[in-house]
């Protein structure tokens, strides 16, 4: 095991290791005593160490290819526990990483390096909705398929996000939050109007546009991981609309140009209350639409749209509630139950768009969808466009997320292998090569602006400016921030806002 700095509480993290934790606090001298105490808290709170079974299965992230090893995974339950935790960690200079939901592109729930201490949300669960003010109170262990639930089951309200519903409300919050609905009622992290926040010195904080707004903007679009431990969100809900329609479109890869073209034409004059994903991959190309509204009005809605790329070869039209709706974007995965669905082995990265994609980078997308990693039958490649628009470009209240007003879409690209037996931490240096080659190359013709923009909640280690390209000019006060918040770096991880 690789360890950061050591001090004398590593060594006793690592005594953990060796001993298991029942024996710690028999085992280790006095003058540790009182530390491992402290961190373990009340005994709902719960610390794995590299001596127990589970830690195997609780280093890896959601793209379990990454291989870190965190110093100890700590579930606290309550924000006291928490906050013990993190002073803890700040007096013995060892990083914290917060983990919500553990989808970062880059693994940065675990730290994104080894050493990290984790803190694991999985035990914030609360939740409920105020009847007048309609804002909802999540607890930030909640991942996005129980928590659609739960906002249906409270009176059939929604709020805007994502589709996997394996995604920590976390992450998505502080990062931004692009889905079904942002079109409409803007990303999540622009509906954030509270949140409950520990800093770096254990402190509880309560952080609101007339609390704390300094941090209050910057956490709203680049607060994951960097400036403290957010326990709690208050999310503005909003009732579903009474029917909702999902036509999902294929058509033969082939049409790839064709297709982004249109796509690009028709979803900058789309209806707020629309929303639509495009996805290219080698065997075909995938064209959602999802509508606040019935079959015959989202059928009147895409008519443009198949004007110009054409009648697809399969079309499946699905009319329901909001919660039909969600299960169809999760793509087969439990919604209420989606810690079944397996990790995966994964490399994704993304652009952002404010015009629509140039002839040159239609062909790097040609030249990259014919031209990939073999077997064809061990591996998936795929590029996804996601919409935006809508009220993303009319925020209430200002935010870091503000920076991408005014974008027409933004591109995952990625690709996903399988491994015999089902192994975590196994990399694939063709996939990962394929990648990161796509990625430069579209770069290198990159269109939109004299600078590359990208979205803060795909990050990319390896994409070159990257804070300039997360966050544009609202770099220098993110950092001012950081100073003022953390100026010890106890919340950092290898993309955290910096300090200079």
């Amino acid at each position: 095991m690789r360890l950061q700095k050591p001090s004398l509480a590593s060594f006793a993290l690592v005594a953990a290791s060796w001993l298991c934790w029942t024996d710690i606090v028999a085992a280790l001298p006095a003058s540790t005593d009182t530390c491992m105490v402290d961190i373990k808290g009340s005994s709902n709170s719960t610390l794995t160490t590299q001596c127990s079974p589970a830690y195997e299965t609780q280093r890896f992230a959601y793209d379990w290819n990454f291989n870190y090893h965190p110093l100890a995974i700590y579930y606290p339950s309550t924000v006291d526990d928490a906050a013990a935790a993190i002073r803890y960690a700040a007096a013995n200079k060892i990083s914290v990483a917060p983990r919500s939901g553990g989808h970062s592109f880059e693994a940065y729930g675990v730290g994104g390096r080894d050493g990290s201490l984790v803190i694991d949300l999985a035990n914030f669960q609360q939740f409920s909705v105020d009847p007048v003010t309609e804002v909802a109170t999540i607890g930030a262990g909640s991942r996005l398929g129980p928590l659609y639930t739960r906002l249906w089951n409270a009176s059939q309200y929604l709020i805007p996000a994502g589709s996997c519903p394996t995604v920590g409300i976390g992450g998505i919050s502080l990062g931004g939050g692009v889905g079904m609905w942002t079109r409409l009622h803007g990303a999540t992290t622009q509906n954030v109007v509270g949140m409950t926040m520990i800093n770096a010195k254990g402190e509880i904080l309560e952080v609101s546009k007339t609390s704390n707004p300094d941090l209050f903007w910057a956490l709203r679009g680049a607060g994951g991981g960097s400036f403290g431990l957010v326990t709690e969100f208050k999310v503005q809900a909003y009732k579903a609309p009474p029917v909702v329609t999902v036509i999902v479109m294929l058509y033969p890869v082939e049409k790839y140009r064709e297709a982004i073209h249109a796509y690009g034409t028709w979803g900058a004059t789309l209806d707020d209350g629309a929303f639509s994903v495009l996805v290219v991959s080698r065997e075909y190309i995938e064209l959602k639409v999802s509508y606040q509204g019935n079959t015959e009005q989202t059928k009147a809605l895409i008519a443009p749209l198949l004007n110009m790329v054409g009648e697809p070869t399969n079309t499946t039209t699905t009319e329901g509630n909001w919660l039909d709706a969600a299960r169809i974007g999760a793509r087969g995965v439990d919604v209420e139950n989606p810690d079944l669905q397996h990790r995966r082995n994964h490399r994704g990265r993304s652009l952002v768009y404010r015009n629509a994609m140039s002839e040159a980078e239609m062909d790097v997308v040609h030249s990259y969808i014919y031209n990939h990693p073999q077997p064809a039958t061990s591996n998936k490649m795929y590029i996804t466009f996601e919409l935006w628009g809508g009220k993303i470009n009319k925020p209430d209240v200002p935010s870091v997320f503000d920076y991408h007003k005014d974008v027409v879409y933004s591109i995952q690209t990625g690709i996903l292998w399988d491994v015999p037996g089902n192994k975590p931490g196994v990399d694939c240096a063709e996939c990962t090569k394929w990648s990161l080659d796509l990625s430069n190359a579209l770069q290198a013709v990159y269109s939109s602006g004299d600078k590359i923009e990208s979205y803060q909640n795909y990050m990319d280690h390896d994409l070159p400016n990257a804070m300039d390209a997360y966050f544009g000019p609202n770099l220098q006060r993110l950092i001012d921030v950081k100073n003022a918040i953390d100026p010890d770096n106890v919340f950092s991880f290898p993309q955290s806002i910096p300090l200079k």
